[in-house]
């Protein structure tokens, strides 16, 4: 359990970095809240590899989490291979 909150807590200290990287502003507390939304999206993704589906999910929830669409939506894109 507690390498899996410690993965966790990389995981979102991953992304918070990506997002400084690109200049995006995103509050830790939204991206540690629309992780899990992303993990659980890519895990049951109907399309290979999640293609479409984690970009998607990671925006709605960064969206319903009071981040604008348009930083999310660079967020998201910043972050595909």
């Amino acid at each position: 359990m507690i390498l899996s909150a410690l993965r966790f807590c990389i995981v979102v200290l991953m992304s918070i970095q990506t997002a400084e990287a690109i200049k995006v502003h995103i509050p830790i507390w939204q991206m540690a809240a629309a992780v899990p939304f992303v993990v659980m999206a890519s895990v049951i993704a109907l399309t290979p590899g999640g293609l479409g589906v984690n970009e998607l999910t990671s925006v709605t929830a960064l969206k319903m989490f009071g981040t604008p669409l348009a930083i999310g939506s660079e967020w998201a894109l910043a972050i595909v291979p």
